[in-house]
């Protein structure tokens, strides 16, 4: 019978921590958002379902001069961001999103909130990505930030924001 190694212990050792925090992680990400109370005073909005007819006809009024941020959809869907661009310069178009109460930064993929838009081309621009944090069982205020990143350098500016309640997606 061969004896054991040393080795293959501190392996398992470290594998079994790590795989022991990253549940830890998980766990504790997920319950700190179950506790969040909605500030006193304030409403929120469950964002729509559906694009429907009216949020289209909503976004085509708009003078092709404006930004403005539509959010449809549900944690177990993901969510879809509508917006209607018609940039002064070239550049990017970039999504961001906080959880209000303790203003915690929300992730989301870069590779799926990040546009580039072309001068003077008026366009619908659509975004679609799932918020992890949380669970589909407790909502929770979120804002959503339309930010703006000129092509040739120079400072990034904030469009739009829309504020809604939110739930995360389950893993």
């Amino acid at each position: 019978m061969t004896k054991p190694q040393p080795f293959a212990f501190l392996v398992i050792g470290i594998l079994s921590t790590f795989i022991a925090s990253w549940f830890f992680w998980i766990w504790y990400s997920e319950w700190s958002f179950y506790d969040i109370q909605i500030p006193e005073g304030h409403t929120y909005e469950k964002p729509k379902l559906s694009f429907t007819d009216e949020v289209r006809d909503s976004l085509i009024k708009l003078s092709p001069v404006e930004a403005r941020l539509e959010v449809i959809g549900s944690g177990f869907v993901g969510y879809q961001f509508y917006i209607w661009s018609y940039p002064k310069e070239s550049g990017y178009l970039e999504l961001r999103a906080y959880e209000i109460t303790r203003e915690r930064k929300l992730l989301l993929r870069k590779d799926e909130v990040r546009k580039y838009v072309k001068q003077g081309k008026t366009e619908l621009v659509k975004f679609h990505t799932v918020v992890h944090e949380g669970s589909f069982e407790h909502y929770y205020p979120a804002r959503f930030e339309l930010w703006f990143e000129p092509d040739g350098g120079g400072s990034e500016r904030k469009l739009d924001e829309v504020e809604y309640l939110i739930q995360g997606w389950d893993r």
